[in-house]
């Protein structure tokens, strides 16, 4: 895909309604001409995103989109419920591609439940040099967690789940137990189907991305190692 050219997700989103009705093998190889049709949409719109992420953000690569996009075959190993197939697109524009520790920006279509989470992966190794960065920085934390910007597009700040308990190694005395309890460290902006099928869906991702990238570079600050 050029550069100056503007994508948009119409075929993901109908092929992604139909293996929502139809998750099966052999609906799924029928249909994969389909499939690739709409996985090539969704490419370009990764591509899209990452060339122009990294105008802003120097620790993102312009890597091809596959190195950004999961796999939609689900490991049975792991299933329940016998469906083969993942009913969304998934991409994780960070250092390295989408096995990344680091922070970055998470993009999820899905029939009704399309969005883009900025952050890092729910890995628990990262939650402890994050508090710990928390505990040493908080007032840079809270500016950029009330910043009435990022407020706008993630109107509920962090939104991950919560540990009960303040962790063992916060000190008692901290005074914003409520920074240090989540399970991991991620914001979320949803995106209605009108917009992935409109040629503004670059442009407003764009927008919401710049806003989130000063939590971004705090969250790769607590974590210098992470790749």
């Amino acid at each position: 895909m050029k550069c100056d050219q503007v994508p948009m997700l119409r075929q993901a989103l109908d092929f992604l309604r139909a293996l929502k009705a139809n998750n099966h093998r052999e609906w799924f190889e029928t249909h994969r001409s389909m499939y690739l049709q709409a996985r090539s949409e969704f490419e370009d719109v990764v591509d899209g995103l990452v060339w122009r992420i990294a105008q802003r953000d120097a620790d993102i690569n312009p890597l091809p989109a596959r190195e950004y996009i999961y796999r939609i075959y689900r490991d049975m190993r792991f299933v329940r419920d016998g469906k083969p197939y993942k009913e969304h697109f998934g991409a994780f524009i960070a250092p390295g591609g989408r096995r990344s520790h680091s922070a970055g920006y998470y993009i999820h279509i899905e029939a009704d439940n399309s969005f883009v989470a900025v952050g890092t992966p729910p890995i628990p190794s990262l939650l402890k040099p994050i508090r710990k960065h928390i505990v040493r920085h908080a007032d840079q934390w809270l500016h950029v967690l009330t910043d009435a910007r990022l407020r706008s597009f993630f109107p509920n700040g962090i939104d991950t789940e919560r540990y009960r308990r303040v962790p063992k190694d916060v000190p008692s005395d901290f005074p914003h137990p409520e920074l240090v309890t989540y399970r991991h460290y991620a914001v979320t902006h949803f995106i209605g189907e009108d917009l992935l099928q409109s040629q503004e869906l670059v442009a407003h991702v764009l927008e919401v991305l710049h806003t989130s990238m000063p939590f971004v570079r705090l969250l790769r600050q607590a974590l210098p190692n992470a790749a």
